[in-house]
C-alpha cells in the first residue's frame, strides 16, 4: 500500500480551512495530519507528528507565515512548503522566492491545480501559478534578481529568451524570426550559452535551465 502524503495545514479563516480539508479528502494520495491557526501553533504540531507538506497563508496573528516558513526551513528542512495567499505581490513572491518554498499559489485555486501542485512537490519539482510564473519571468528580464539565485545573471535577458524558445520546441529559424536576429546570430548566441552553462548540447541546457528558473515546467 503506497504511504500517503501527510499534510498540515495553517491558515487563520475557518471557511479555508474546511475548504482545504474537504479538497484533500478527494485526493486519495494525501491525509490531513492537523490544522492551525497560526504559526505558533503550526511549530508545535511539527514538533509533536510527522509532517510531508505544510500548506500555509502568509498573513496570520502571533506568527505570519513568513516567519514560520524560515523556522520550518532552519529546524525541518526536508518538510515542503506550499504558500497560499490572496495577496501574493511581487515583494511577497520575491520574499517567497528566496526562501525556497515548493508551490506558490492563489488561494482561489481549484482541485485540480492543486492535485498538480503536489504531484510536483512529491516529485521534488518546484509548482508556480501563472501569476507567480509572469512575475518571475518579469523579474528575470529585467534584471531583478537580488532576492534570487545569483547565478542567474550569468546570462543576459537575450540568452534567457532563447533558452525558453528552446524548450517550447522552436527552431533555429523560428526563434530567428520570433527576435528579428539572423540565424547565425541564434547559433552564435547557443553557443555563448553552451560554454556559460558548461553543458555540450540542448537538453544539458534545458536541464540547466529549469534548475536555475529560466524555465518553469508545466
Amino acid at each position: 500500500m503506497t504511504r500517503k502524503t501527510k499534510v498540515l495545514i495553517v491558515d487563520d479563516h475557518p471557511i479555508i480551512l474546511n475548504g482545504l480539508k474537504n479538497m484533500f479528502k478527494n485526493l486519495d494520495e494525501i491525509t490531513v495530519s492537523d490544522i492551525a491557526s497560526n504559526g505558533k501553533q503550526a511549530l508545535k504540531i511539527l514538533s509533536e507528528k510527522k509532517i510531508d507538506i505544510v500548506v500555509s497563508d502568509l498573513q496570520m496573528p502571533e506568527m505570519d507565515g513568513f516567519e514560520l516558513i524560515t523556522r520550518i526551513k532552519k529546524r525541518y528542512p526536508y518538510i515542503k512548503v506550499m504558500v497560499l495567499s490572496m495577496h501574493n505581490d511581487i515583494w511577497r513572491i520575491k520574499k517567497l522566492l528566496s526562501l525556497d518554498v515548493s508551490a506558490i499559489l492563489s488561494k482561489s485555486l481549484g482541485e485540480l491545480e492543486m492535485k498538480k501542485a503536489l504531484n510536483a512537490i512529491n516529485n521534488n519539482e518546484k509548482y508556480y501559478d501563472e501569476h507567480t510564473k509572469a512575475v518571475i519571468v518579469d523579474l528575470v528580464t529585467n534584471g531583478d534578481t537580488n532576492s534570487m539565485d545569483p547565478s542567474r545573471s550569468i546570462l543576459t535577458d537575450r540568452e534567457i529568451q532563447i533558452i525558453q524558445f528552446i524548450y517550447e520546441g522552436l527552431t533555429t529559424k523560428e526563434i530567428a524570426e520570433r527576435m528579428n536576429k539572423s540565424r547565425n546570430t541564434i547559433e552564435t548566441h547557443r553557443k555563448n550559452m553552451f560554454f556559460k552553462c558548461g553543458v555540450k548540447n540542448i537538453a544539458g541546457l534545458i536541464k540547466y535551465g529549469i534548475k536555475k528558473g529560466y524555465i518553469l515546467p508545466d
